[in-house]
């Protein structure tokens, strides 16, 4: 609320009626209607200063308005509340910094203020101070020139007040030091690894305590829900096979799209601009006397990557002037200067690819597979009332799929991941929303085909619905042993790390029996991204003292270990280290830490003077807040 005080626009008038000063004085022009208390009443004193009636309502009346008209209906009564302990907060805080004002004998004069409103460009025409515009605005929030005047003195003792306090452009140099110390201070730290093999475990359990460690941890061996499905597919790939195509239907496809099959010639081009005719004069010349392309680009300060424009056929290019040259040039070869309008352009073509003209022969195949598989995709929508018609009639996906001599397939378990009881893949007819629909079915219904990729359809019943469940440990009794090892190695892991720290010490006599070598870590700042230690492992580091010892679980050669760190030195950064992004945070804490002061200030304030509420008018003046909103 305290940064809402001070986030107003440096004009006069939007801050006062966006309500930096309160609205004490539009309090019958407000959207709620307010009768029934004087404005000799206060709900809110800190030492000499008052809140009258007026200027909360004012105050309260203006927010529950804007938050009735942002939400498009009435607030409920625990909105109300929220709103009205705000706003007395806000208040009080106000009244806090004017009574400061008053006992430090702040005071400003009519001049200032004067000054103050013609400045404003709010009350300006064309740049000069306009007193209907004036009058004008002052007329429709129900305030006298007197009242403005004296709320802008009000405002102007309150800055004075406040930006003594806050204008915070720099943070002082003890938050430098901290900032820098925290993201540049490094560490150096001796290390070792428990591993598995340094620890022991009691039996694996059997009968009755594997039961119940199952138990325990039943919920990891769920299985998932299984459905058994059978499939009818019309595949017009494997009809295509069989279509007769008509030899002449084959040539009029031919002619119809010859063009389709021919590929014209293409040309990978660069480009070399020029400002002007000379210029680009000159650089031909070099060209002709043997200087490369490439060179002519390094001396336009570019490279011959940069002047690639790419391939194209002539059609192409979006100048026309341009592919007549191009078009002209030889490998390698550099063309005259060209005026292209933008610039005086030097191109030259680095490879040739020759147009390709396909003859009758050349696609006749091509083009018998597609008419085939057309015909085909005909074949399938005739065949399928056949289908249904047999579907209809009680057989088999079976006996219909021998009748006609189409696909049939039979799924004996999938999940909703495809996979089967072995978690292995299930292969499907390709069809959107085939998997989806198989579990979206219910057992032995007869369901709408759905289309495939290709151009076919597929039938599909579910014959046999297997609910989720938990396995029977039989079922995964070695994946519960080796569960139950993993886990009290873990325990005896993190046992054997917590006794070794306890024990402190040197880490060559701490390793002694557990590690032949002790690896020393590279020096590493709290965003270090190293291949020695985790991150885990580097905030471990930079939460104990020199000599001190962390541990934190990690992986050795594909096995779980505990890596034991022994923190050896700290190197703090110089005073002259502070870099560019530590000195970005340093001013980028400056407005919080103005914050923070006026907030103190006015607390520390709050307490010296004595604050008294007003709780029973506060109630007379919103209790009939819920009937009175608009929006």
């Amino acid at each position: 609320m305290l940064t809402a005080m001070r986030k107003g626009s440096d004009n006069w008038f939007v801050k006062i009626f966006l309500g930096i000063v309160v609205l004490g004085f539009i309090a019958t022009g407000g959207l709620l209607s307010y009768s029934s208390v004087q404005s000799s009443n206060y709900v809110a004193t800190v030492g000499d200063a008052n809140v009258t009636a007026d200027a909360f309502f004012a105050d309260y009346s203006q927010e529950v308005n804007n938050y009735s008209r942002r939400l498009g209906q009435a607030l409920q009564p625990q909105f109300l509340k929220l709103i009205e302990q705000t706003v007395i907060a806000r208040t009080v805080n106000r009244a806090t910094l004017e009574n400061t004002g008053k006992i430090m004998n702040l005071a400003i004069d009519d001049k200032i203020a004067s000054k103050t409103i013609t400045e404003d460009p709010n009350f300006q025409s064309s740049g000069i101070f306009d007193k209907a515009i004036f009058d004008g605005l002052l007329r429709q929030n129900n305030l006298t020139e007197k009242d403005y005047v004296a709320l802008i003195k009000e405002q102007k003792i309150l800055d004075q007040l406040t930006d003594g306090l806050v204008n915070v452009k720099y943070s002082p140099e003890i938050y430098a030091s901290i900032i820098n110390e925290f993201n540049d201070q490094e560490r150096i730290a001796e290390f070792f690894h428990i591993t598995p093999a340094n620890v022991e475990i009691g039996e694996t359990p059997i009968g009755d305590d594997l039961e119940t460690f199952y138990n325990t941890v039943i919920e990891q061996f769920d299985a998932p829900e299984y459905r058994q499905v059978e499939t009818l597919l019309l595949n017009p790939e494997l009809l295509a096979k069989d279509m007769q195509v008509d030899d002449e239907e084959v040539k009029a496809q031919y002619e119809l799209s010859k063009n389709s099959y021919n590929t014209p010639e293409t040309r990978t081009i660069s480009q070399l601009l020029y400002d002007n005719m000379d210029d680009a004069k000159a650089a031909y010349a070099k060209a002709q006397n043997g200087t490369t392309f490439a060179d002519l680009a390094v001396d336009k300060g570019t490279t011959s990557a940069a002047a690639l424009l790419g391939t194209f056929s002539k059609d192409n290019l979006p100048n026309q002037k341009m592919a007549e040259a191009a078009f002209l040039l030889d490998v390698f070869q550099v063309s005259q200067p060209l005026d292209l309008g933008l610039g005086i352009a030097l191109l030259q073509v680095s490879k040739i690819t020759a147009a390709e003209t396909k003859t009758f022969e050349d696609v006749k195949q091509s083009i018998e597979q597609s008419e085939a598989m057309r015909l085909a995709i005909d074949k399938v929508y005739e065949l399928r009332d056949d289908v249904e018609d047999e579907i209809a009639g009680g057989a088999t996906f079976k006996e219909i799929a021998n009748k006609f001599d189409i696909e049939f397939g039979a799924v004996e378990a999938i999940d909703v991941n495809s996979l089967d009881m072995n978690e292995q893949p299930v292969t499907l007819p390709v069809a959107v929303q085939l998997l989806g629909g198989i579990f979206n079915s219910d057992e032995a219904l007869d369901n709408e085909p759905l289309d495939t990729i290709n151009g076919g359809l597929v039938w599909y019943v579910v014959s046999k619905i297997t609910p989720r469940h938990n396995k029977d440990l039989s079922e995964v009794t070695d994946e519960v042993n080796a569960l139950w090892r993993g886990q009290e190695i873990e325990k005896a892991l993190l046992a054997k790390a917590e006794e070794l720290a306890a024990k402190g010490g040197d880490i060559d006599a701490l390793s002694n029996g557990i590690a032949e070598v002790i690896s020393v870590a590279s020096a590493v700042k709290r965003s270090t991204q190293s291949v020695q230690l985790s991150s885990e492992a580097i905030a471990a580091l930079f939460a104990i003292k020199q000599n001190a010892y962390a541990f934190v679980p990690a992986n050795l050669n594909g096995e779980n270990t505990y890596i034991m760190m022994q923190l050896k030195e700290i190197i703090n950064p110089g005073a002259v280290d502070m870099d560019e992004e530590n000195n970005q945070i340093l001013q980028s804490i400056a407005p919080n830490l103005a914050s923070t002061l006026l907030e103190s200030y006015i607390e520390n304030n709050k307490s010296v003077y004595g604050i008294s509420i007003n709780q029973d008018l506060i109630n007379r003046i919103v209790g009939g807040e819920a009937t009175s909103q608009q929006f």
